[in-house]
Formats: structure tokens, C-alpha cells, sequence
């Protein structure tokens, strides 16, 4: 949730959203829900997950705009490029930033999820905390850097 308040707060409206490495979902499922018109891709090579968020996906009657990429990033062939790209843990949150706008359209949004005293932070972009975790924040990088 603290992905999708930071969003609004920038006032982002996706119209595209992709998940990389989404694991179970958690992300793109609440995104999904949150973003009510937009299609959200889950880039995610797991079966076993990759099953799950279909499922999960349907069973919140989201399915019909989430779609599930069974594979990784990089190599990942879809070349529509998103609103918002978003991943934890995947990546480092320094190499994400740098993958991160290759899958987003110029003025599109990367989330980052890092600390509060990390390099984000200096550059002045400050984060949202995440409730709960008050070491994790969720950054936002907008535009081409």
C-alpha cells in the first residue's frame, strides 16, 4: 500500500504498471486492485508463482488486466513500455534504478524500495515509509533520469 499512496501522492495515474519479480503478488495484486484502469504485468519465471497470482488475480476479479510474464528481466521481450515499473528485492536498489527506465515510458515512475539513509535519500528523494518497517522506504524516481 505504501507503493500505491506514494503514487498518488506523486500523482501518478497508470495506465500500465509491470512487476518484476513479483513473487506471490502482493505488489501487483494491491496495485491492480488500487489502479482500477489499468493493466498490470506480473514479469515473474516461478510456476508456482506465477500460477498463484493468476489465480489470485481472478479470484479478486482483477484478472482481466493482470497478465503474467513467465519470465525475467533482463530479457524479458515485451517492449511496451510501462507507466510504473516497480521491484523489491530482485535487484539492488542501485541496479534497479538503472533497469528500471528501460521498462518505463520517459515520464514514467520506477519505484525503489531501499532505506531512509541511502542514496535516494540524498538525492532528494525522500520515500515513504513503509508502516511497520520504518527502515524501508519506497522511493519514487520519475521521469528520465
Amino acid at each position: 500500500l505504501a507503493v500505491a499512496a506514494a503514487l498518488r501522492d506523486a500523482g501518478v495515474t497508470p495506465t500500465r504498471i509491470v512487476d518484476v519479480g513479483a513473487g506471490a503478488g502482493v505488489e501487483t495484486l494491491t496495485l491492480a486492485v488500487w489502479a482500477a484502469d489499468a493493466q498490470v504485468i506480473a514479469v515473474e519465471p516461478r510456476r508456482k508463482r506465477a500460477d498463484f497470482i493468476e489465480l489470485a488475480a481472478d479470484a479478486m476479479g482483477v484478472g482481466a488486466r493482470v497478465t503474467v510474464a513467465r519470465a525475467q528481466v533482463p530479457g524479458w521481450a515485451d517492449v511496451t513500455l510501462a507507466d510504473v515499473a516497480t521491484s523489491r528485492a530482485t535487484f539492488p536498489p542501485e541496479r534497479w534504478a538503472e533497469l528500471g527506465p528501460t521498462l518505463t515510458t520517459p515520464t514514467g515512475a520506477v519505484v525503489v524500495h531501499g532505506r531512509a539513509d541511502d542514496a535516494w535519500s540524498r538525492r532528494g528523494v525522500p520515500g515513504r515509509a513503509v508502516p511497520g518497517r520504518p527502515e524501508h522506504r519506497v522511493h519514487l524516481l520519475v521521469g528520465a533520469p
